[in-house]
């Protein structure tokens, strides 16, 4: 809150608003109908609510004032990409061009910057929602959601400061919401066909990479960037440091997104004897290769030492050259319907959940950064656990009351909730 006075200025009486958070920052504004100070500290209040009533008008006003050098939201929007690109992430910056030019250009392109209202974005959002998308299909709401973030990011670089003058002075999508999409329950594998995914898997060069994932609930990316510095079988744990890179060329490592992702996991017997045949496994074949393979350090590379495409694990339909995924032709060996790999961390954040583990061990596993999202993902799991609960406590608490369940309609002991 402002600090708020009244000084006297020629034959009038004025307003003065101090700025506590900005130095040097004051303005007056005049108290009409004031013939002396008692009168003007009477009128402070009213005189600060009009003041800031016309402020607000002068602020939409400037706006949204036609500007000869306004750019077109398309123009502005692919400035804003180019500048901001060496700041995002690399697979930000496809995700965002594909926002820009194939969902926001073709309908916002030609508006100029100053013209593009709240009411206008909220429209074009709205209507996004009945479209139809290439492929077939309607625009789903999380892409609309993608949308007004990117809008909203991006036009907010575009207002000014006091110190700074920008070609907007609002973000006119400060106020704009979009529908919030509903979170469908995780792709899991029930435990019939996780037995038969790891029995078909035995078969797999990579054996390994998925027994791990399903043992560890890590992310299929954090496992290809794996190395194995980061592995301690002594100690029992691997440290996610890093998570695959396959945008561009070359494929490549880098730091997770989120600073939670980066975690310590700790691992069970078998899946440190696991690890330890692989990594024999690795060294035999590294020796045979004769100077063939590179030892990169790299705990489930190709067969050339470097980091596997995750695509060309997934490939569903074999090409001229290039054969159908191992991940595809695992799940086919097994006779099983198409599950994403991610599947496999749900599958382990399931289970682990199912099996009563402790929601905040479950999180610190999987790299949530908030136990919260662990329970809002995995909440259908609940219901079971809630019966599960109840049997429980039906068998713990079943000698302290003196009955079996045939029992249950004994009159209370005289004197009822008073003797306890």
């Amino acid at each position: 809150m402002p600090n708020l006075g009244v000084v006297k200025k020629g034959d009038g009486w004025y307003l003065r608003i101090r700025e506590p958070r900005r130095k040097g920052a004051e303005h007056t504004f005049r108290i009409e109908d004031a013939l002396s100070e008692a009168e003007a500290k009477a009128m402070m209040a009213d005189a600060y609510v009009a003041y800031v009533r016309r402020q607000r008008t002068l602020a939409e006003a400037r706006a949204t004032a036609p500007s000869p050098t306004s750019p077109t939201v398309a123009a502005y929007l692919r400035g804003w990409l180019d500048r901001r690109t060496p700041d995002l992430r690399p697979q930000t910056v496809p995700n965002y061009r594909w926002l820009i030019e194939g969902r926001i250009i073709p309908h916002l392109g030609e508006v100029r910057l100053h013209e593009l209202t709240r009411a206008r974005i909220a429209e074009h959002l709205e209507a996004e929602r009945g479209r139809e998308k290439r492929g077939g299909g309607l625009v789903s709401a999380r892409t609309v959601q993608m949308e007004r973030n990117l809008l909203h990011k991006a036009l907010g670089d575009a207002v000014g400061d006091q110190d700074e003058p920008g070609l907007l002075t609002r973000n006119p999508v400060e106020r704009v919401r979009a529908t919030v999409p509903k979170r469908r329950p995780p792709q899991t594998m029930t435990p019939a066909q996780i037995r038969a995914f790891m029995r078909a898997a035995k078969a797999s060069p990579n054996h390994a990479l998925y027994a791990t994932a399903l043992r560890t609930g890590a992310r299929i990316g954090e496992l290809l960037g794996l190395r194995w510095e980061d592995v301690d079988l002594e100690r029992a744990t691997l440290r996610i440091v890093t998570t695959l890179e396959t945008r561009g060329r070359p494929v490549r490592g880098e730091a997770p997104k989120r600073q939670s992702s980066i975690r310590t996991v700790p691992l069970g017997r078998s899946t440190v004897a696991l690890l330890r045949a692989h990594r024999e496994r690795q060294a035999a074949a590294i020796a045979r290769a004769d100077g063939l393979w590179r030892d990169t350090g790299i705990v489930f590379p190709n067969t050339e030492g470097g980091y596997q495409r995750l695509n060309n694990l997934t490939r569903r339909k074999p090409g001229k050259k290039k054969p159908i995924g191992d991940y595809a032709r695992t799940l086919e060996r097994a006779g099983l319907p198409w599950f994403k790999p991610h599947a496999l961390r749900h599958t382990s954040a399931t289970e682990m959940v199912r099996t009563g583990h402790h929601l905040k061990v479950v999180a610190e596993r999987l790299g949530h950064s908030d136990v919260r999202t662990t329970m809002a993902m995995y909440s259908h799991v609940q219901p079971g656990m809630g019966q599960a609960a109840a049997e429980d406590a039906d068998a713990l608490f079943a000698d302290d009351v003196g009955e079996d369940v045939g029992e249950s309609e004994s009159p209370p002991p005289e004197g009822g909730m008073a003797d306890r």
